[in-house]
């Protein structure tokens, strides 16, 4: 016997494999529905998603060069670790929506005769007309992926609007309080730019200072700590959080629930608990700051995947949530599977 949450999410694997195929299976030549048929559908729907992706472009390099620097910048000339990362998830997102307006036209301007019905047309709108996203949306030519993972066209299209609405935000002057880690292509890139930032931080000594601890990418690592009730509660009304690193948010546990003393046993059938804001900064190795051993053997090294998929591909990092129980170990929950996710979907 499997434990009931583990048993019901295999049920659920089973049974949306299950209708992935009776949806892959079923007849793709249709009828009439509602007195149009199937071509007609997909190419009002066409128009109607076209229409919303219909936006002034941003000068995405003059957007970044203009952008305020952070508070601990002292050399203006120097260039901001995440304005680079901006830049480049900027960019992506632009050959995504370019890609996604690409196919929308072809579909309205094939429907009508204007160019070849190709393959490639042809399996957008079957995917369309199913509720699933096209292949040349999530997929380059070689099988690499360029986008992200979502069930259903409705979710992936909803993703789509807010990551790009995010990303226009922060390019117009705006760098986000807090950043939902799931919506970033690169989202180990983030993070590396984020130690990256604290780091020259770090390095930048005042006349008459001298440094006591050496600062470098190889001598950091990260360090975690999620927000108490009662500071979700004060930046949630808008108190400023003043400190090193940036805070995420967005992130799922899975396997059990976080309490204010740490990891607690899951409620039986239920199986996903949203966790509150994670301060993420980097501390030197050699300094008071840096996490003594038995500060980690009383945590868990949770990892971080961007899907429920769990492998090396979709793993961002890892994370120490110190555990409730005083009688417990890192192998209770090593062994029930716990991760955080930035995705459930």
């Amino acid at each position: 016997g499997l434990n009931p949450n583990a048993d019901i999410t295999f049920r659920l694997k089973d049974t949306n494999e299950m209708i992935n195929t009776i949806m892959e299976t079923r007849p793709k030549e249709g009828g009439q529905v509602g007195g149009k048929s199937r071509e007609e559908i997909i190419q009002i729907r066409a128009k109607e998603l076209y229409v919303k992706l219909q936006e002034d472009e941003i000068d995405i390099n003059e957007a970044v060069r203009k952008l305020p620097p952070p508070k601990w910048v002292i050399d203006r000339t120097q260039t901001i670790p995440l304005n680079i990362f901006l830049s480049q998830e900027a960019w992506r997102m632009r050959k995504i929506m370019g890609s996604v307006k690409k196919t929308l036209k072809d579909i309205d301007e094939a429907i009508n005769g204007q160019i070849i019905m190709t393959p490639d047309i042809v399996n957008a709108i079957d995917s369309i007309f199913d509720g699933k996203v096209p292949n040349s949306w999530v997929y380059d030519p070689s099988g690499a992926e360029i986008s992200w993972l979502k069930p259903s066209f409705a979710l992936w299209f909803e993703s789509l609007m807010e990551r790009n609405g995010e990303l226009v935000k922060w390019l117009k002057g705006e760098r986000p309080k807090s950043f939902n880690l799931g919506w970033f292509f690169n989202p180990q890139g983030f993070l590396t730019a984020m130690k990256q930032e604290v780091v020259r931080a770090n390095k930048q000594v005042k006349p008459g200072q001298k440094q006591t601890i050496e600062w470098s990418m190889d001598n950091v690592e990260y360090q975690s700590t999620v927000f108490t009730e009662k500071q979700q509660r004060e930046f949630d009304n808008g108190k400023e959080f003043s400190g090193e690193g940036v805070l995420i948010h967005g992130l799922f546990l899975e396997g059990c629930k976080w309490s204010r003393d740490g990891l607690q046993d899951s409620i039986e059938k239920k199986m996903i608990y949203p966790i509150n804001i994670i301060h993420v900064t980097a501390v030197a190795t050699n300094s008071k700051k840096g996490l003594d051993q038995e500060k980690k053997d009383s945590a868990y090294n949770c990892p971080v995947y961007k899907y429920p998929t769990r492998n090396d591909k979709y793993l961002i990092f890892r994370i120490l949530l110190p555990f409730a129980s005083s009688n417990s170990d890192q192998n209770k929950w090593k062994l029930r599977g716990v991760a955080l996710l930035t995705s459930t979907d």
